[in-house]
């Protein structure tokens, strides 16, 4: 009886310790691991609109918005991909000016992907032509960076000469060299600027149909992109299949890992069955059906000017289409989840926190695009 009594006692307190192990906190090789639960705790916060961008001439509207961002002054830049330029706004979204026009020399831009601003308020902007354009903030062209892939997204805010960009790499799945069948992987890497060097840190296999579609309906939205954002040196990294954001510090060191328990959205046979039977060829087939089960989980993240990240959560076509307000999950700055909460908008692109003020592009229920600014209370 005194033995079993000891072996009870003993399991209880390995269940113990188990426990604690999952608790936030804890480490798993090295990283910091920050397990939040499913639980859901929602907050209601006053978005008190204080401004938004107007469009009274051709020059001033937004054709399809791409990217946003703010210099050092909180004047608003947002990236135009239909246009092909920048439109500049000060604070209360006035228009400035534009910056950039298409074309494929010094100063142009050609189907833009992805802007930043580095940390002595310079401005940089990729484009399709495999290079990064360089503009003062007032406009001014300085300079081209020339890669030799395309960079989808970069953010430019960490550490003096050194951008980080995100890219799709083309593998062999067999030799490991560029010929012959290749799978897809989009990978992030730090750009030195004076060295010209590219440094990966981060891969994910993706498929390589991301969006797949059908009249003016996406059937299948993959989660296989990636989301990144920066605040100082560190950059937060997710790929969109699972519920976890990896922090990777100045030397690009994975250090922190945050993850959240959540229940995955099924895609519909119905929609699935479509999407397969537009894929032309086998592997293309056994391909989508591994990875399309399910929609993903978020579609953009964001940190605020205190620190805390900002989870949008994906919506299916059929929600999304229909709904004029957006879902976040709020972390700490040290990973811990903290509420969710609704802005009464439709969000097309990520989240911008400048001097106090949340700014987002949004489109209205006639299908324009616009900049709003929010106080929030």
């Amino acid at each position: 009886m005194k033995l079993f009594v000891k072996v009870l006692v003993l399991m209880m307190m390995l269940q113990f310790m188990g426990c604690g192990s999952e608790s936030p906190g804890g480490e798993q090789d090295g990283v910091e691991v920050i397990r939040n639960g499913e639980e859901t705790v929602s907050k209601k916060i006053d978005f008190g609109q204080v401004a938004n961008s107007t469009a009274d001439s051709f020059e001033e509207a937004i054709g399809s918005p791409r990217d946003i961002a703010a210099d050092s002054e909180a004047n608003i830049f947002l990236l135009d991909s239909k246009k092909t330029q920048i439109i500049r706004y000060n604070p209360e979204l006035k228009y400035i000016n534009s910056i950039g026009r298409i074309g494929q020399g010094p100063g142009e831009l050609y189907y833009p992907m992805s802007m930043s601003f580095d940390s002595q308020n310079r401005l940089y902007v990729t484009d399709v032509m495999q290079r990064i354009n360089i503009f003062e903030t007032q406009g001014g062209y300085i300079s081209t960076l020339k890669l030799d892939e395309i960079a989808y997204f970069l953010y430019a805010g960490g550490k003096a000469g050194q951008i980080s960009i995100g890219y799709r790499k083309l593998i062999n799945k067999e030799s490991g060299n560029d010929e012959g069948d290749k799978d897809i992987y989009f990978s992030l890497a730090d750009f030195g600027v004076k060295e010209n060097s590219v440094s990966d840190f981060y891969s994910k296999e993706q498929f390589v149909a991301a969006r797949i579609q059908k009249g003016d309906k996406f059937l299948l939205v993959l989660p296989t992109y990636v989301l990144m954002t920066g605040i100082q040196d560190d950059l937060y990294v997710c790929a969109a299949d699972k519920y976890e954001i990896l922090v990777y510090d100045a030397s690009r060191k994975l250090k922190r890992k945050i993850i959240k328990d959540y229940n995955p959205i099924p895609v519909s046979a119905k929609d699935l069955k479509i999407a397969l039977d537009m894929m032309n060829t086998p592997e293309k087939k056994k391909g989508l059906r591994k990875i399309a089960r399910f929609h993903p989980v978020m579609k953009s993240i964001a940190l605020d000017e205190e620190g805390k990240l900002w989870v949008e959560m994906f919506k299916p076509f059929e929600i999304y289409k229909n709904s004029y307000e957006a879902d976040y999950d709020v972390f700490s700055k040290e990973g811990k989840y903290l509420f969710s909460t609704t802005i009464p908008e439709k969000v097309v692109r990520k989240l911008l926190f400048a001097n106090g003020f949340l700014y987002c592009v949004v489109e209205n229920p006639d299908g324009e695009y616009l900049i709003k600014k929010f106080k929030m209370n």
